[in-house]
């Protein structure tokens, strides 16, 4: 898998500020382009809250229950991660996407709660295919 930095679409999206353009970082995300083939044996689906709730895999979850999954699944999950791109990140997202980081979980963004889609690293909203389809 190869990591990339990310454009300023994606840190407006993700965190504001703390994902530089152009620069290697530790804190850098790993973008998950199209045809993403690694060995993932899962897929969440994590929506972070205005409010701070997290929604996971469609229940409501805390950021520690999150934390644990992807500290037990550490190179086999792949973060389907969606905010409102339309207002302002919060604080609590940004910990959410902070904690997908910290753990090195690859994430493809979705601009919809329904995951239908993923967001590429200009900004682009794509369909998303089913899942062992280049999506």
């Amino acid at each position: 898998m190869r990591k990339r930095t990310t454009g300023l679409a994606l840190s407006a999206i993700l965190i504001s500020g703390s994902i530089a353009c152009g620069e290697e970082r530790s804190d850098e995300i790993t973008f998950v382009p199209p045809g993403y083939s690694a060995q993932v044996e899962r897929i969440i689906k994590v929506i972070a809250l205005p409010s701070g709730g997290i929604i996971l895999d469609g229940k409501p979850a805390t950021l520690e229950s999150l934390r644990k999954i992807l500290a037990a699944a550490r190179g086999k999950v792949l973060v389907w991660y969606h905010r409102n791109p339309d207002q302002p990140q919060t604080e609590a997202q940004r910990r959410v996407v902070s904690l997908i980081i910290e753990n090195k979980a690859p994430v493809s963004l979705s601009a919809k709660p329904d995951f239908s889609d993923y967001v590429d690293e200009h900004g682009q909203s794509h369909p998303r295919r089913p899942w062992g389809t280049k999506f």
